[in-house]
Formats: C-alpha cells, sequence, structure tokens
C-alpha cells in the first residue's frame, strides 16, 4: 500500500470499481453503477416512501369515505324504523312538527 495521500489518482478512481483490471488500463470505471455498491440513493429512498405513504393514504380515504356512508345508511334506517317519514297515521313526524311558535327548531318538547 501506500502511505495517506500519497496514492496515485488511479487509485482512488478505480477503488469502488468490480473489474479493477478493466478500470486501470482504460482509466475510467466502466462497470461502476452510480457510485455505490447496490445501495439505493437517498433520492429513490424517498420518492418509494412518498408513494407508499401515498398509497396507504389513498387506502384509507376510501376506507374511511366508505365506512362513512355505511354508517349514514344504518342511521337512516334505524330512524326510519322509529320515526316513520311517510306515515300511515295522520301524525306529522318532519321536523316542521318540532318547530316552536317562534319558527326556531327545537327537539326537546
Amino acid at each position: 500500500g501506500f502511505l495517506e495521500g500519497n496514492a496515485p489518482e488511479i487509485c482512488e478512481t478505480c477503488s469502488d470499481c468490480t473489474d479493477k483490471i478493466a478500470c486501470v488500463e482504460d482509466g475510467f470505471c466502466a462497470s461502476q453503477s452510480s457510485g455505490s455498491d447496490g445501495d439505493l440513493s437517498l433520492r429513490i429512498f424517498r420518492f418509494a416512501l412518498l408513494m407508499i405513504c401515498s398509497i396507504f393514504g389513498t387506502i384509507a380515504f376510501v376506507h374511511w369515505k366508505n365506512t362513512r356512508e355505511e354508517m349514514r345508511d344504518h342511521v337512516r334506517i334505524i330512524l326510519a324504523d322509529y320515526m316513520p317519514l311517510n306515515g300511515g297515521d295522520d301524525k306529522d313526524y318532519s321536523t316542521k312538527s318540532f318547530e316552536t311558535k317562534d319558527g326556531s327548531v327545537s327537539l326537546i318538547m
């Protein structure tokens, strides 16, 4: 080996190359893959992380929206059982029956 700082430039150029003999002969590393030995670049990692988070976020949003619609349907069914909107008797079950004399709506009688 060489002392620190005394190594020829070709040694530094070819230190990360997989085919060192061809690198020394050519003067450059043709087989080097973007300066890393199989590691992901930070840019690719960030992009992959963003895509994964976006996909899970979209799935969570769609699930939340569907669950909310299901809950609204269940509430409508329950309310229809206890407070029929299209009656069979003469009682008016609409919100107008809860209006007070001044026109405001109150569910407490």
